[in-house]
Formats: structure tokens, sequence, C-alpha cells
């Protein structure tokens, strides 16, 4: 009965944020049709709300055990300059050298967001901090870590890693394929595992849970860790699109996340949400976002009025979604 009224829950916001893709490319088709309907904006709005969507993924994780992760972008930042120094350092002038070089840079940046996931958990979990001043914390400490490293500096990757983050597949964006696929995959763990079950029994009431004999922390902690190594594929994802990495790079990534999170139907205080949902809601805020700025731009050269759409549409879909329930 629980798990069908938490389908139910997330099928009815599903069908809200899918309405509202249509509605929102069908107005900017009308409004701007030499430029919004067309293949290359459209591969161009893929390339853009991978990184979001994959942050988001994280925080979605994590708030449906009742957590946050506010160092997503920090972690991400880490793993991309952890990545590119590796490749740079293995990588050679044969295809076999680079293609190593990749592979150890990945399997690293993933061990470093494996790595930072497992200590917000642990401080979380094991020490009982509260999940937004932890992540906080270890914000700052990755921030200082990155920083330590390069000295501030921009680190460049190698050419041959530039596929996975502005590749194209059939006129979609590599990252984009990799995120849908992140989010199918994690939305049917949730929705059809024992371990998916139990988290979201976690994320209502942790101490029923713990009298039903679920383990909670392993469950919290879990979550965390996968945060962190999903942090580490938006990364090596920024990497691969721009060829570098920074310490300060998309600083106002951890708002937007948030966002998409909530606006994907997650409940803030837990046992609720789908990365199906977060995927969804990327994609009608990169839809607002790109047509806002082909509307604006033409026709008043400024942009500004993009947040302030961001906030009414939170605003709207939350009024709309607490009436359903």
């Amino acid at each position: 009965m629980i798990r069908n009224a938490l389908r139910d829950r997330v099928d009815a916001h599903v069908i809200l944020l899918v309405g509202l893709l249509i509605f929102e490319i069908s107005v900017f088709s009308i409004l701007e049709p030499a430029t919004y309907p067309t293949r290359a904006n459209f591969t161009s709005m893929t390339l853009q709300a991978s990184e979001i969507g994959l942050l988001a993924l994280g925080v979605v994780l994590t708030m449906i055990v009742a957590g946050i992760d506010l160092s997503i972008v920090a972690t991400a930042n880490v793993a991309g300059i952890i990545a590119a120094r590796t490749m740079t350092s293995l990588g050679g002038s044969s295809a076999g050298a680079t293609a190593t070089a990749i592979i150890v840079g990945v399997v690293v940046a993933l061990a470093w967001g494996a790595v930072a996931g497992a200590l917000n958990g642990t401080l979380v979990v094991g020490a009982r901090v509260s999940p937004i001043l932890v992540t906080l914390g270890t914000l700052t400490l990755f921030t200082g870590i990155g920083t330590a490293a390069t000295e501030g500096k921009v680190v460049f990757g190698i050419d041959a890693f530039t596929w996975l983050g502005d590749g194209k597949v059939v006129g979609l964006a590599v990252p984009f394929l990799l995120l849908v696929a992140l989010a199918v995959l994690l939305s049917l763990l949730l929705a059809r595992t024992r371990f998916g079950f139990e988290a979201y029994l976690v994320g209502e009431n942790a101490r029923a849970a713990w009298f039903s004999g679920i383990s909670v922390r392993r469950r919290q902690f879990a979550m965390y860790v996968a945060s962190g190594m999903l942090s580490a594929v938006a990364g090596l994802v920024v990497l691969g699109r721009t060829n570098a990495a920074q310490v300060d790079f998309g600083q106002s990534f951890v708002l937007l996340a948030v966002l998409v999170a909530v606006l994907g139907g997650v409940n803030p205080y837990g046992g609720r949400g789908s990365p199906l949902g977060a995927l969804l809601a990327v994609a009608v805020l990169q839809a607002m976002s790109t047509g806002l700025n082909q509307v604006l731009v033409e026709h008043s050269g400024s942009n500004f009025f993009k947040n302030f759409a961001w906030g009414i549409l939170l605003i709207v879909v939350l009024a709309i979604s607490a009436r359903s329930r």
C-alpha cells in the first residue's frame, strides 16, 4: 500500500512536469519559430542541462533519506582537477597510452567522489551532525583542497577526453544521454528494489524504519556516497566539455541543483522524490531559460527576467503539487 501511494505521488508530479515541458516548447516555438524549434537549439539545450542535472541527482538521493548535499559543486571541481592531473601525467602520444590515461583518470575521479561522499555520510550518520552544516563545511574543505592543489589556476586536460563533454550521438549530446541513463537506472533502483523501498521509508520516518529492522545508517550512508560519485561524474563532464578544470567553476550550480530537485518533486524532509522527476525538472528549467533568453534578448537586450521566472515556476509547481496531495 505504501509503495503504491509513493508511486501515485511520483506519477502525478511527472505528468505535471511533462505538461509544463510541452507547454513551454509550444509557446516558445510560436514566439521564436526561426530559432527555438530547431535541432541545433535542442542539441545546445541538452548540453547545457547535463551538468546541473547530474548534480541534482545527487541532491535528490540525499533528500530522499531526509538529508542534503551542498558540497556537490566542490566535489565535482576537485574530481575534474584530479582527473585532469592524472590524465596529463599518464597521457602520451600513442593511442594506447591515451586510453590508459583516460581510464585511470576516470577511476581516480570516481574514487575521489566516493571518498568525499563517505566523509559526508560519516559525519552526518556517524557523528549525527546536521546535513546542512556538514556539507557546508565539506564544501569549504573541498574548495580549499582544490585551491591548494592548483593554487587557484586552471588545470587543462587532454583532447582525447573532450568527447564525453562535447560529443553527440544522433543529434543528442553525450552528457545528456549519460544523464538520462543514470536517471532511469536510479529510478528503477529506487522503485523496484528493496533497497529503494527501505530508503523511502528511512526518509519518511527513520525511527519507524529502525523498529522495522532496516539499517537506517547504512541507507543514509550509501546515498551520500552515491551523491559524491554523481558529483564526480558531473566534474568529468565539465572537464570533457571545456578540457579544463578549476576550483571555482559553477558556484551558482548548488542552488540550481536544489531548485531542480525540489521542482522535480522531492520532499525536502525526506521520503518522496524520483531521479526521473529531476530529469524532467531540469528539462523544464532549461527549456524556459533558453526560450526566455531568445525572446528577451531579441526584444529588450536583457535576460534579467529569467531568474524571476524560475522562482515563479517553482512556486506554482509546489502549490499545484501540494493541492493535489
